[in-house]
């Protein structure tokens, strides 16, 4: 497997809310956590994947915070209660956002037998088993039907 990207993320408080409000990292890496607005913020997290309390903060000062463990990350403002974003942290590079047409590429997938894991906001995670063939052709993943159908 190849090193984790130490690159940071960036989470901005603009607005009156967390920009952007969804972010993927993988394990190991951080998010810098910039205050754009006028207000001060309190940015924290109880999520068990981290639980961090950054204290207030003006506009203009940055803080940051480094994620070990995968898991989804609630992060909040204890000053402002409408303010939410969600981080998930995977525990390696080979993952992927689904795009507005619903396909997604997981680039550089060593060869083998895996199991991709879905998760999307308002539904149930779901799994399939996969094997990524040695010969770097694309695979087809066929997910559930994500729409419901009216009564």
């Amino acid at each position: 497997m190849p090193a984790t990207n130490k690159k940071g993320h960036v989470m901005s408080q603009r607005g009156g809310q967390f920009v952007p409000s969804f972010l993927v990292v993988v394990a190991g890496q951080s998010v810098e956590m910039p205050n754009e607005d006028e207000v001060a913020h309190n940015v924290y997290s109880v999520s068990d994947a981290k639980s961090f309390n950054l204290g207030y903060y003006a506009k203009g000062e940055l803080k940051a915070v480094s994620f070990d463990r995968p898991g989804i990350v609630d992060v909040l403002c204890l000053l402002h209660s409408f303010m939410h974003a969600r981080i998930l942290v995977v525990p390696h590079p080979y993952y992927s956002t689904v795009a507005a047409n619903g396909t997604f590429h997981i680039h550089n997938a060593p060869a083998g037998g895996f199991v991709l894991r879905f998760w999307g906001e308002g539904m149930a995670s779901f799994s399939q088993k996969i094997t990524v063939p040695a010969n770097g052709k694309p695979i087809i993943v066929q997910f559930p039907s994500l729409s419901t159908t009216p009564k």
